[in-house]
C-alpha cells in the first residue's frame, strides 16, 4: 500500500517530529522545502520506515538532519517494527510526551 500526504512544510516537520520522536531543537533545525518539494519515507529491509532508503545523506543534511538523526535513519533502514534504538538519545523529552 502506498500513501501520499500532501502538506505544507511545517506540517510535514511536525509529522516527522512525532514519527521519529525528534526533540523541539531537532525540529527547529529543519529547513522548509521549496514549492513542490517532496520527502519519501520508505520501508527498509527490516520493515521500518526510513528517509535514507530513498534519499541521500546529503539531501537529508540539506533538509536539516543532524549526524545523530542521520545515524538513527541508518538504523531505521534495517530495524524491525517494535525494536528500539538505544543509541539514539534525544536532548530531552519529545514535545508530544505529555500527550501519550
Amino acid at each position: 500500500m502506498n500513501l501520499v500526504i500532501v502538506s505544507h512544510g511545517l506540517t510535514l516537520g511536525v509529522f516527522l517530529m512525532r514519527w521519529y520522536k525528534w526533540t523541539v531543537e531537532q525540529f527547529e533545525g529543519l529547513n522548509n522545502f521549496d514549492n513542490g518539494g517532496m520527502l519519501v519515507m520508505q520501508t527498509g529491509s527490516g520493515g521500518r520506515y526510513s528517509l535514507l532508503v530513498h534519499h541521500t545523506v546529503e539531501e537529508l543534511r540539506a533538509f536539516g538532519l543532524t549526524e545523530a538523526m542521520l545515524n538513527d535513519q541508518m538504523w531505521q533502514m534495517t530495524a524491525k517494527p517494535g525494536e528500539l534504538n538505544y543509541d539514539f538519545v534525544t536532548d530531552g523529552s519529545s514535545f508530544f510526551t505529555h500527550l501519550v
